[in-house]
């Protein structure tokens, strides 16, 4: 990622794979604006690698670690970003897919154990993270930005993507929903979408 910039003093929490791929680029791109970065990754080896290289390089980091499809942990991890960070000013949501998760078939040979699976990798933990934030975004008074990874696929057809892609137009309806109904408290959500992004695949 490149391009960013005005980000001195900001709190960010890169959440959901912040370790690696496309989450590790934001991070690095966030750190790189003047942001202070929580990395929170699934995998407490990969955040802590990816903290320590911002440190090294002069920035302030932390290290998390959480499965988002957990109420207990996502939870967890924001208050802990907010707590280390002295508070939050942006969330980024990054993990999603459905490959690196379930099976590419077509729509009548999905089990609902795989459609399950991608709703909750790319639209139920957003939801739950975004509820929660909010209202530590209110707590605060100081408004708030949120900022979700989302694909091309929420609004094209997709051959044996349906459910992902599904989950992703529901995504920029939450969007959607959330930049209108919380616009007067100085809070903004806004997706992303992607298309074929050129970084590693992390392990699940």
């Amino acid at each position: 990622m490149a391009g960013l910039s005005g980000l001195d003093g900001k709190r960010i929490l890169v959440i959901g794979g912040g370790g690696a791929g496309i989450g590790r680029a934001v991070v690095r791109s966030c750190a790189a604006a003047g942001a202070a970065v929580a990395v929170a990754d699934v995998d407490p080896a990969r955040a802590t690698e990816a903290a320590d290289e911002l440190r090294a390089a002069g920035h302030v980091s932390c290290a998390l670690s959480g499965d988002v499809r957990s109420i207990e942990q996502l939870d967890g991890v924001i208050v802990g970003a907010a707590d280390q960070l002295g508070g939050l000013d942006t969330l980024i949501t990054v993990v999603g897919g459905q490959v690196a998760f379930v099976p590419a078939v077509r729509l009548h040979e999905m089990i609902d154990d795989d459609w399950d699976t991608v709703y909750d990798v790319n639209l139920r933990y957003v939801a739950r993270a975004v509820r929660r934030v909010l209202r530590l975004f209110l707590e605060q008074g100081t408004g708030g930005n949120i900022v979700s990874i989302g694909s091309v696929t929420g609004f094209m057809a997709a051959p044996k993507q349906a459910g992902y892609g599904a989950a992703k137009a529901g995504l920029y309806s939450l969007a959607r929903t959330v930049a209108a109904e919380y616009a007067a408290d100085g809070i903004r959500m806004n997706v992303v979408a992607g298309g074929a992004i050129s970084t590693e695949l992390p392990p699940t």
